[in-house]
């Protein structure tokens, strides 16, 4: 059983965690922007999702094969929303990386492949890949002009 459950621990007590961490991200960060209210909620819907998981992953635990087929089951379902707030996540930065950064902005509106295909900067002249919106060697933000060759 323990070697079982040491096993499957990848999928709930670190996923359970970032769960919780996204909702209490999203308190502290949205609590002025929004209320308190809804931010409060929020975290209070991610907290009640993570520990309603590991009560059912404890609840099932022990139960023989059909308890090995549930916690896989429930595992998954934490994977899909951690994914889910990944993927939210992932849109936030991207949003917010085009707010500061309007050349790229307007790359990838009008579709230059060759503007987005690699951004060098102009502060070090580090080639950055695509998608990047922030040098890795100085942290100056990338800007789709500044692709010179």
């Amino acid at each position: 059983m323990l070697w079982l459950r040491g096993l499957l621990s990848p999928f709930g007590h670190g996923t359970w965690t970032a769960v919780m961490a996204a909702g209490w991200w999203r308190w502290n960060r949205r609590s002025a922007e929004r209320g308190c209210y809804a931010a409060c909620m929020a975290a209070t819907l991610y907290a009640a999702a993570a520990i309603g998981l590991h009560f059912l992953w404890d609840a099932v635990a022990g139960t023989g094969s059909l308890g090995l087929l549930l916690q896989l089951v429930i595992g998954a379902c934490g994977l899909w929303l951690l994914r889910r707030l990944i993927r939210q996540g992932t849109g936030e930065e991207i949003r917010a990386l085009l707010r500061v950064n309007p050349d790229l902005a307007q790359a990838a509106a009008s579709a230059e492949s060759d503007a987005l295909a690699e951004l060098r900067c102009a502060g070090c002249g580090t080639v950055s890949p695509r998608g990047a919106g922030y040098c890795a060697r100085c942290g100056q933000a990338l800007r789709a002009g500044d692709n010179k060759g």
